[in-house]
């Protein structure tokens, strides 16, 4: 009988955390980008950032409830 503690994940690189939550990864980016998403960069060179859970959690708490209207592209001939 295994009785090891079950350690949860409490980080997550842009790539695991797409799958995770089934967005692509340009999607995580961009939010990182905007500002939106709060991402830490654990090393000097700043290249593989890391997203909290708590961080993630908060991030898709708020994310828009409703469908955005589509854009108008154009003006009518």
């Amino acid at each position: 009988m295994n009785t090891a503690p079950v350690l949860e994940k409490f980080s997550y690189s842009v790539a695991n955390l797409a799958a995770l939550v089934d967005v692509s990864k340009d999607t995580i980016t961009k939010a990182i980008d905007s500002g939106a998403l709060t991402a830490r960069y654990p090393t000097a060179a700043g290249r593989k950032p890391i997203i909290f859970r708590d961080d993630a959690i908060e991030w898709l708490k708020n994310l828009p409830t409703e469908k955005p209207a589509p854009e108008k592209t154009g003006a009518a001939a």
